[in-house]
């Protein structure tokens, strides 16, 4: 019986490993569409980064944000943690986006509380509303 709970444990971490760099791999904002621009951000598995991509092809940023921020708070809400993130990045004299959301692990797909990209000059701040986050990455992006 304790046989079984450490394979059926060593399965699940598999899956949780194999998830994780599969989101780093394969994450959606993070990819740049179109001819040319910049964007980055920050995740739990990368740490902050910063890409650019011209005619397709992503090499490092020349321009990039003055700071980019990203804060996890937590809360408890009866038996449960719910946690918000919040993206901030400054960035004198752009028009550019922040945007949070949490994205689901290996084997669920999608993400949830995205913020969507939120517009403006200089600084801007986008901030989900608290959920329970279990099974899931905090990624934050900028862009322009």
């Amino acid at each position: 019986m304790i046989e079984l709970r450490r394979t059926v444990f060593a399965m699940f971490l598999s899956m949780v490993i194999f998830g994780i760099v599969s989101a780093s791999v394969m994450g959606g904002e993070g990819k740049i569409t179109g001819s040319s621009g910049i964007s980055g951000g920050w995740s739990e598995e990368m740490g902050y980064y910063t890409n650019e991509s011209v005619d397709g092809i992503v090499t490092m940023a020349s321009n990039s944000p003055d700071n980019h921020k990203a804060t996890k708070k937590y809360r408890e809400a009866g038996s449960n943690l719910e946690t918000n993130l919040i993206g901030e990045t400054w960035w004198s004299d752009e028009y550019h986006y922040t945007r949070a959301r949490f994205e689901y692990v290996w084997p669920l797909s999608g993400n949830f509380a995205d913020t969507g990209r939120i517009w403006g000059w200089d600084y801007t701040r986008a901030e989900t509303e608290y959920v329970i986050a279990d099974f899931s990455v905090a990624h934050t992006y900028w862009g322009n």
